[in-house]
């Protein structure tokens, strides 16, 4: 449904109650437009963007890390880290 909105009236998504009686969702998708949440909505976007901040500032930040052996051998130990990133930025972002 997020994508039809998109293409057919692509702004904000506000007012996505008003959108799906003007573009027939309930007659195309069988989604009555009282059931549509603009609130949980808002919530999936700042849930987005507070998973996208900490993966580009925190997750850049240690992808590259890695050390050399004594051998001269150089371990990645940054994307593991950045798995843990990833993770911790799921959780803090459906919060």
């Amino acid at each position: 449904m997020l994508v039809a909105n998109r293409l057919t009236s692509p702004a904000p998504l506000v007012r996505v109650r008003d959108w799906a009686r003007t573009w027939a969702v309930e007659e195309v998708f069988g989604i009555t437009p009282d059931v549509i949440n603009d609130g949980r909505m808002a919530g999936y976007g700042e849930a987005d963007w507070k998973a996208k901040l900490a993966d580009h500032v925190i997750g850049g930040a240690v992808t590259p890390m890695y050390f050399t052996t004594a051998g001269g051998v150089s371990l990645a130990f940054g994307d593991s880290i950045q798995r843990g990133v990833d993770t911790w930025a799921w959780e803090w972002g459906t919060r």
